[in-house]
């Protein structure tokens, strides 16, 4: 249904410039949107704490600029509830990373005296953790600090390695020379029409024919006992340092998990954080305000802007100013006058105020709507006639509970003028 309205009323651009920089913002985005409105209270709070930063980040633009760079950098992270789970290097890397970020965004907010609705709780032992060295970068793998164990096996597997490629390089050096074909390679492919040259690599003791095609053949560097016995011992280091990495990787998910709710805590103040600052953003580009928000069936808007009309490159076009004093309120005036508009500008502010969205205007006081209903929101029915759809819409959202606004746009247009004017009669 919320985005039925979003389109009917032109919303969806207008909610397009709302931008939470990180996934959890986005998410938490979609689903505030998609949730009931909020209380008249919650709203006001909301409304305070965005008036707050709205203040703070006119004054230094440069702020909110780093704040929203360092969100934009922050990833969507796994996180099981198994205490069973192992994560693998690359998630430990993206948890990292999450981390790394967000200890900058919090020491950040900190220096610049900025308290969010949800305050950043501390998780600098995990990222140690996850920093042995006290590198602090972005980085992760699994360094020799972690066991004496690792840092053995890597340190035997680094040496091994280095002494495999030491002894191709001789077996190879070796071997151009035998061959006199300075040129050679550990790997290399040769035309069979080389038939010479192709013959003589070929009975050599120093290659090996690795594959062979109608027109040429792949050689490859000969094992020597040297060479086959150092890349045993390099495959059984492998498995051992394998083996010890598990070890490691168990340990450190242990340590995720014993920090799971307190990663979650973050994850939801960065959320909302996000939400905030977009709203904030928001505001600051379009120059919008905090409504007043009260009880009463009266609204009052001044200077209201559809900036649905962004799309069109309008340069100037009329603001509208809104007094309602009466639960029913008719719109008269001529064809092509912006009753529409003035329709869509009333619900598309109503709708923004029931998520505390800043509005374009300069001054607005008007209640808490629960739903926002559009007569040109449903579509037509197989079974019944443009009218009849009409009339059935306008029955449902008749007996839905909450406070509503309804917006009837030329309602009963679909029908004959006379049936269409009765409609308008008392009864």
């Amino acid at each position: 249904m919320f985005w039925k309205i979003a389109e009917t009323l032109d919303l969806s651009q207008i909610l397009s410039e709302i931008e939470p920089q990180c996934p959890y913002g986005r998410n938490f985005k979609k689903h505030v949107l998609n949730s009931r409105p909020g209380t008249i209270h919650s709203l006001r709070q909301e409304y305070l704490l965005l008036d707050r930063f709205i203040d703070k980040f006119k004054k230094s633009r440069q702020v909110l600029t780093e704040i929203l760079e360092i969100l934009a950098h922050i990833p969507e992270i796994r996180l099981s509830p198994d205490p069973e789970t192992v994560y693998q290097s690359h998630e430990l890397f993206e948890i990292k990373l999450f981390l790394y970020y967000y200890r900058k965004l919090k020491t950040l907010l900190m220096s610049r005296k900025i308290s969010p609705a949800l305050p950043l709780i501390p998780l600098e032992s995990l990222f140690h953790l996850l920093d042995p060295e006290g590198q602090n970068l972005p980085y992760f793998a699994l360094s020799p600090a972690y066991s004496k164990g690792l840092a053995s096996y890597q340190s035997k597997l680094k040496l091994h390695i280095s002494r495999l490629m030491q002894s191709e390089q001789v077996a190879l050096a070796q071997a151009q020379s035998a061959l006199g074909i300075p040129t050679l390679k550990k790997e290399f492919t040769l035309s069979k029409l080389q038939a010479e040259l192709h013959d003589k690599i070929l009975s050599s003791k120093y290659f090996i024919l690795k594959d062979t095609r109608s027109i040429h053949s792949a050689f490859q560097l000969r094992e020597t006992p040297a060479l086959l016995k150092e890349k045993q011992r390099i495959n059984a280091l492998r498995i051992r340092l394998q083996g010890e990495e598990d070890k490691v990787l168990k340990a450190l998910s242990a340590s995720v998990f014993a920090n799971l709710t307190r990663l979650k805590q973050a994850i939801s103040s960065i959320s909302r954080l996000d939400w905030d600052l977009a709203r904030c953003a928001f505001a600051i580009k379009y120059e919008c305000i905090s409504p007043l928000l009260h009880s009463k069936d009266q609204i009052f808007i001044q200077q209201a802007k559809n900036l649905s009309f962004l799309n069109h490159k309008v340069q100037n076009f009329q603001a509208l100013d809104f007094e309602l004093t009466h639960r029913i309120n008719l719109l008269t005036g001529p064809n092509m006058g912006g009753k529409t508009t003035a329709l869509k500008t009333l619900g598309q502010f109503c709708f923004l105020a029931g998520y505390a969205i800043p509005l374009p205007c300069q001054v607005a006081i008007l209640p808490v709507f629960d739903f926002v209903w559009y007569n040109q929101l449903l579509p037509e029915q197989e079974d019944l006639s443009s009218f009849g759809s009409e009339c059935v819409g306008l029955n449902h959202v008749l007996n839905q509970k909450g406070k509503g606004l309804i917006l009837l746009d030329e309602f009963g247009k679909s029908t004959n003028p006379t049936e269409g004017e009765a409609l308008t009669r008392p009864t």
